[in-house]
């Protein structure tokens, strides 16, 4: 009768992991890591030396694989800030480990077949289930599932499947800051949630010396994701273009309370711009963003191929594009944004708008309700978008041009 530990969400709490290993250790025949062994956390190389020590079989996390291939987080600004650390000290071996990692396992324990994500069937990396659905169980059907990611604890076992998430051992966000795993009885189909507390302050005291910001620390001491106790910091910015649109952006930049402007990269000014710094080329962007501690930059490119090209090398460089709306623009609650958006000043995107990624909204432009345009679309200045309307990718809509209600722009 096999049992083994379920694990996930290690994120480089080495305390933690230690504290799961000596709780319950000797209570199992094997472990399951659901991902995610770095990221967040700083002491990745003592995790995974302790998880290849106790034999664990580990899948690959998304923050795992942002780790080795220089990707960025895309939904968070801390997680991303950690990588850029991480990527400075983690030995070779460590992240040539990581990149032998699979992002899926199909295993067969006494008899039982186990199916190991990180997220889910549908993103492998990336998905977060919270519950199950029909898709998910008929996917479960005859398997056990083990999955991670929502760094909560989650089990629904039925006739025919079992689904199950351990929770988080590194990050919980559950409000009970303890590290969480569970033991699975394979042959039973039956489990025990475990919670271990730990002592965190060795990797506290790495992540001080390392010049972490408070929010890593404010988690660990609440179980919970509360970010910083006072008002945050300024988000500071790189500027990709040093020309006329980039000149357009610091000035937006510095009319807002919650940015600040670190420098522009341009491949052919130096010096100053716009009375910034310019830092360096785009081929220097990685290693200028951690210097500067700046996780995202404002493509300044008006022409919408290039800026979906140069957008494309900041994503390369481990950093995100800005999402940044004037002081005196008017964006509805209900309007969603994607990362790379820039809408000036005196601009309109009304209520259930979709921007996707990359598009930039330039002054007194109107976008109506519930209009979608596609990534690396422009709205020119003056232009007038009626609700209901599609605008193709990397279209550009022209100056005060006029579009009625349910208008399809563009054919991409």
């Amino acid at each position: 009768m096999t049992r083994l530990a379920l694990i996930a969400d290690v994120h480089g709490n080495l305390p933690a992991l230690e504290a799961v290993v000596e709780a319950i250790g000797d209570r199992v025949d094997g472990w399951i890591c659901a991902g995610d062994i770095a990221g967040h956390l700083p002491m990745v190389d003592e995790v995974t030396a302790l998880l290849r020590r106790i034999g664990t079989v580990c899948v690959r996390g998304n923050h795992d694989h942002a780790l080795v291939e220089g990707r960025p987080i895309r939904g968070s600004s801390a997680a991303t800030r950690a990588l850029q650390i991480l990527r400075r000290f983690i030995t070779d071996e460590t992240r040539a480990w990581l990149a032998t990692l699979p992002t899926h396992l199909d295993l067969e324990v006494d008899g039982r077949r186990i199916a190991v994500r990180h997220g889910g069937p549908r993103d492998q990396l990336d998905e977060k289930v919270r519950s199950v659905d029909e898709e998910l169980r008929a996917f479960a059907a005859g398997r056990i599932v083990v999955l991670g990611n929502t760094h909560r604890p989650m089990v629904d076992i039925g006739a025919d499947h079992a689904v199950i998430n351990p929770g988080a051992v590194g990050l919980p966000v559950d409000g009970d800051r303890r590290a969480q795993a569970m033991i699975l009885d394979v042959e039973t189909r039956t489990v025990e949630e475990v919670r271990v507390t730990y002592d965190p302050a060795p990797v506290q005291d790495r992540m001080r010396a390392l010049g972490y910001d408070e929010r890593y620390p404010n988690c660990l001491e609440t179980g919970r994701w509360v970010g910083f106790r006072g008002a945050p910091p300024p988000v500071r910015i790189i500027i990709a273009g040093a020309a006329l649109y980039g000149e357009m952006i610091a000035e937006l930049i510095a009319l807002r309370d919650d940015t600040e402007l670190a420098g522009f990269v341009d491949d052919r000014v130096t010096g100053q711009f716009a009375g910034a710094p310019v830092l360096g080329t785009l081929d220097q962007l990685a290693a200028i963003a951690d210097a500067e501690g700046v996780v995202d930059v404002a493509v300044a490119m008006g022409e919408n191929a290039t800026r979906r090209r140069v957008a494309a090398r900041v994503w390369q460089s481990g950093v995100r594009p800005a999402r940044l709306v004037h002081p005196a623009a008017t964006v509805s609650p209900t309007a969603r944004l994607g990362l790379g958006c820039i809408v000036d000043a005196g601009a309109y995107v009304g209520p259930h708008c979709v921007l996707d990624e990359g598009v930039s909204v330039w002054p007194r432009a109107v976008v109506s309700h519930q209009t979608r345009a596609g990534a690396y679309a422009s709205v020119k200045p003056g232009a007038v978008i009626g609700g209901e309307s599609q605008i193709a990718p990397e279209e550009k809509v022209a100056l005060g041009a006029v579009w009625p209600s349910y208008s399809i722009i563009g054919t991409r």
